[in-house]
């Protein structure tokens, strides 16, 4: 499967000297002996551990396994998002490990974002930090979506971590608020391509809410309205994002938000923001939608989901014509 390739060999860059934890719910236990295929193939020494997850609590075998002194690398493969949990910072941060959390199908590993080249990526979000990676003023713009924040600094997903400390989820290849300032968060949000947990949209069935000081009020939405009632940290706002990825694949699996990478597109992440420089736990949810238009600091980066080429390297337009990404000139 090429993107279990990609994962193990351009994205985390695993070599012999590795010893690799896979691990994932009983119900992904396809995906975890598939990538322990890969990594016996590779002579990679490596433990596999299945083990139900509530998305609330890390199991305490999985915890201890995270932050053991064993295994320095970690493939979580979890349908119940574990990257905003403390085991898991800590893992990173703590213990230096890298990782990398994935909850989409096998089936998904072969096409869209998962094939990204993350030294690609990289080179993009280069020539993007210059430009914009200091920008406090973030706006997203979109059919029925219109909503800004202020935040410390921006943050680039490039998706390549082979060095200790480094991991985010897969497929990578995003640009995204660091340290928002809840209070400034203003706006209006109709997500039309994804919702994670309800899958794609379509009437009924998308996020459509409106923003003060980066509280929720919900819209004529009835399935969303029901997820967010249901956790009420999904009621702010934690996160404004943009994808970089040229892999425009869609997927309709609705537990997997691979669309949010997807250069052209953009999402309003909900709930937890530990992750993004907060302090709030729980549930974390995005919502995509596009084609997005996005401005830092009124530098106008995407137009109608076309990304401006005046800001990228020769390089990165050779990389976006040959993937069929038209940029504006």
């Amino acid at each position: 499967m090429r993107g279990i390739d990609n994962l193990l060999d351009n994205v985390l860059c695993a070599t012999s000297s590795d010893t690799v934890l896979v691990a994932g719910d009983c119900a992904r236990e396809n995906l975890v002996s598939a990538v322990s295929q890969s990594l016996s193939q590779r002579q990679i020494p490596h433990t596999c551990h299945s083990e139900d997850y509530d998305g609330k609590h890390v199991p305490p075998d999985l915890a201890a396994k995270l932050l053991d002194d064993e295994h320095n690398v970690l493939v979580l493969l979890f349908g119940r998002s574990i990257w905003h949990q403390p085991e898991r910072r800590a893992a990173k941060y703590d213990k230096m490990k890298r990782l990398v959390a994935y909850s989409g199908t096998l089936e998904m590993l072969g096409e869209g974002p998962a094939l990204a080249d993350p030294q690609q990526v990289e080179m993009l979000c280069r020539d993007l930090q210059p430009i914009i990676g200091q920008g406090s003023h973030i706006l997203l713009e979109g059919p029925g979506t219109q909503i800004s924040g202020i935040c410390s600094h921006l943050g680039f997903e490039t998706g390549r971590y082979a060095h200790p400390g480094e991991g985010g989820n897969f497929p990578a290849g995003e640009i995204y608020s660091f340290g928002l300032e809840e209070e400034t968060i203003e706006g209006y949000v109709h997500s039309n391509i994804k919702v994670k947990h309800l899958g794609l949209c379509a009437p009924g069935n998308d996020a459509i809410f409106t923003v003060n000081e980066g509280r929720l009020t919900l819209g004529d939405a009835p399935a969303f309205s029901r997820l967010i009632c249901e956790h009420p940290e999904l009621f702010s706002v934690a996160e404004l994002a943009f994808g970089i990825c040229p892999n425009p694949t869609v997927f309709p699996y609705p537990d997997s938000i691979q669309e949010e990478k997807i250069l052209g597109t953009a999402h309003v992440g909900l709930g937890s923001n530990i992750s993004f420089g907060g302090s709030r736990r729980g549930k974390h949810l995005d919502v995509v939608f596009g084609p997005a238009s996005v401005f830092v600091d009124g530098k106008r980066i995407l137009t109608d989901g076309r990304i401006n080429g005046s800001y990228l390297s020769e390089q990165s337009r050779e990389w976006l014509t040959k993937t069929g990404f038209a940029y504006d000139p």
